[in-house]
């Protein structure tokens, strides 16, 4: 298992998606940490939940931002976040139903797709962000 680690280069150049980045990184860590050290079903419940309220709370203060300052790549980044909020949603939801959940599959694809997006677009937008005079 490979976890996020928090780094200059992983540093988008805004402040508080800096420090939003941190706490995510953080907490899926937890999370990952726990699927793989077996934690009770409650507990990584508990992970899940508390990365899907994150998450979804982060995604808001990109989405106000690309707003505010018109970022011409907003579209394309609210719906990557729609995707990715849908897929934590949806095995949150299938834990508390006590369907099966591919845990181990799940993290590792949400790390993926973190690392992806603060290296990708999320760089991206800090950019334009701090062409905005936003630091």
């Amino acid at each position: 298992m490979t976890l996020l680690q928090w780094n200059h280069a992983s540093s988008v150049g805004v402040q508080i998606l800096d420090q939003q980045h941190g706490v995510l990184i953080d907490t899926l860590n937890a999370l990952s940490v726990g699927v793989a050290g077996g934690l009770p079903a409650n507990e990584v419940r508990e992970l899940i939940a508390r990365l899907l309220e994150y998450t979804k709370r982060h995604f808001q203060t990109e989405n106000f931002l690309m707003e505010k300052y018109e970022y011409p790549g907003c579209a394309e980044h609210k719906l990557e976040h729609e995707r990715l909020v849908v897929q934590i949603a949806d095995a949150a939801r299938a834990m508390q139903m006590g369907e099966p959940v591919h845990l181990r599959t799940m993290t590792g694809y949400i790390r993926q797709w973190f690392s992806t997006h603060m290296e990708g677009v999320d760089h991206e937008l800090g950019s334009w962000l701090n062409t905005q005079g936003v630091e």
